[in-house]
C-alpha cells in the first residue's frame, strides 16, 4: 500500500511525457537503472496502450526498417521482381493497435543503427508514441551523439530521478508508488491558437531565431530551434496548458525543443507580457476589459482556470464569489471564454453553479410572467 505517500517535488519527467504523447518524438538522457523504462510502461497501462521497446546495441538496422524480401508484380503479362520489406512483429503490432514505443540507446550505437531509427520517427506507426532514451555520451560505449537531423526532430531533455519515490519503496517491503504521470486530454489541440499567436508575435519581433542552426559542429548535437521545432512546440505547449502543468514543466519543453540559446529569451518574452495576475484578475474583475487581443483574453482566462484548479479545496472556496464576479466581466466580452471559464468553476463549486442557474431561470420565468 502506498496510500501514505506523498511527493513534494511534483511533475518529474512531464515534459518528457508530454511531448511524446503530442506526437514529437521525446528522448531522455540518463544513466541506465532510472526508472525511464519502467515509467513508460506505467503511462502504457494508464492509456491502455501496448508497449514495445528496443535496445538498439542488440538490434540490426533491419529490425527498425524491415527485413527485405523479395515481390513480384505483373506488368503486361510480364512478371517483376522488387525488394519490399517486412516490418519487425513489434513494429507490426505497434502499427495495428494503440502503442508505445521505446528506442532504448539511441547513442549507443553506430551511424547505420542511428540512422535507420531516423526513418522511423521520420514515419512512425499510426497512433503510436515515440520515446527514446539515451545514457551521456561520456558512459556510452561506441557511443555516437545524435546527428543534427535527428536533433531537429525530437524533444531532448535530461531525465530526473524519482529519489522520493525510491526511498518509499526501500522502507516499504520494496513496495514502490507509482510515477507521477500526465494524461494529455484529446482535445489540447483547443489551446494551439493561443500558443500558436504567441509564438507568431515572437518571431515576428525576433526574425533570426525562426531558423538558427547551430553554426558550432558540437552545438547541433543539441536542441536548436526551426520552423519545424517551432511547429512541435505550439504542440507540446498546448498540451502543457492543457494538463495545467506548471511553468517549471513548460520551460523544461521549450529547453528541450528550441535550445538553451533561444529558449530563455523566449520563456523571458512569455513572462514579460504584462498581463496581470490570476489573483489580481479575481480582486479586480474590471482589468479583464482592459484587453481587447483574443489571445491575450484566452491566456488571462486560461491562467485563472488553472489557478483555481491548483489550490486546494479550502483556498478555493475563499473565491467563489470573486470567480463569479470575474465570469459576468468574461461573459460580456466573449462568450465562448465566458463558456469556458463557467465550465471550470462549475466543476470546481457544483452547489454553488446550481444555485447560480437556478437563481437565473427564476428570473428568466418572472420576466416571462411580467411580459
Amino acid at each position: 500500500m502506498t496510500s501514505d505517500f506523498t511527493r513534494t517535488k511534483s511533475e518529474l519527467n512531464w515534459a518528457f511525457l508530454i511531448a511524446g504523447q503530442c506526437g514529437v518524438p521525446a528522448c531522455a538522457e540518463g544513466a541506465p537503472g532510472i526508472g525511464k523504462t519502467e515509467t513508460l510502461k506505467c503511462l502504457a497501462a494508464f492509456t491502455r496502450r501496448q508497449f514495445f521497446s528496443y535496445e538498439l546495441s542488440r538490434t540490426q538496422p533491419e529490425d527498425l526498417q524491415g527485413f527485405p524480401v523479395v515481390g513480384t508484380r505483373r506488368h503486361h503479362g510480364e512478371e517483376l521482381k522488387f525488394m519490399q520489406f517486412v516490418p519487425d512483429e513489434r513494429l507490426l503490432s505497434a502499427r495495428l493497435e494503440p502503442s508505445i514505443l521505446l528506442l532504448d540507446e539511441i547513442s549507443n550505437v553506430i551511424a547505420p543503427k542511428q540512422a535507420a531509427a531516423l526513418n522511423l520517427i521520420q514515419n512512425p506507426p499510426a497512433n503510436c508514441w515515440m520515446y527514446m532514451a539515451c545514457n551521456p555520451m561520456e558512459s556510452s560505449a561506441d557511443g555516437q551523439p545524435l546527428t543534427p537531423p535527428f536533433i531537429n526532430r525530437i524533444w531532448m531533455g535530461q531525465w530526473e530521478i524519482d529519489v522520493e519515490a525510491q526511498n518509499y519503496g526501500l522502507t516499504h517491503n520494496l513496495t514502490y508508488p507509482p510515477p507521477d504521470v500526465p494524461i494529455v486530454p484529446s482535445d489540447y489541440r483547443s489551446h494551439t491558437n493561443h500558443w500558436g499567436a504567441i509564438i507568431h508575435d515572437y518571431l515576428s519581433s525576433f526574425p533570426k531565431d525562426r531558423n538558427a542552426c547551430p553554426e558550432n559542429r558540437a552545438d547541433k548535437h543539441k536542441p536548436w530551434p526551426s520552423s519545424r521545432q517551432w511547429h512541435n512546440l505550439c504542440l507540446v505547449l498546448s498540451a502543457c496548458t492543457a494538463v495545467r502543468a506548471s511553468n517549471e514543466t513548460r520551460d523544461k519543453l521549450v529547453m528541450g525543443l528550441v535550445g538553451h540559446e533561444v529558449g530563455p529569451q523566449f520563456i523571458e518574452y512569455v513572462d514579460t507580457l504584462q498581463l496581470p495576475r490570476p489573483s489580481q484578475l479575481l480582486q479586480s474583475p474590471s482589468i479583464f476589459k482592459q484587453y481587447d487581443r483574443y489571445d491575450i483574453q484566452y491566456s488571462l482566462t486560461t491562467s485563472v482556470c488553472n489557478y483555481l484548479h491548483n489550490l486546494s479545496e479550502e483556498a478555493r472556496a475563499d473565491h467563489v464569489d470573486q470567480a463569479y464576479k470575474l465570469l459576468e466581466v468574461i461573459e460580456s466580452v466573449s462568450g465562448d471564454l465566458g463558456e469556458a471559464l463557467a465550465s471550470t468553476l462549475g466543476t470546481l463549486f457544483p452547489e454553488y453553479a446550481k444555485q447560480r442557474d437556478l437563481a437565473a431561470l427564476s428570473d428568466a420565468l418572472t420576466r416571462a410572467t411580467d411580459a
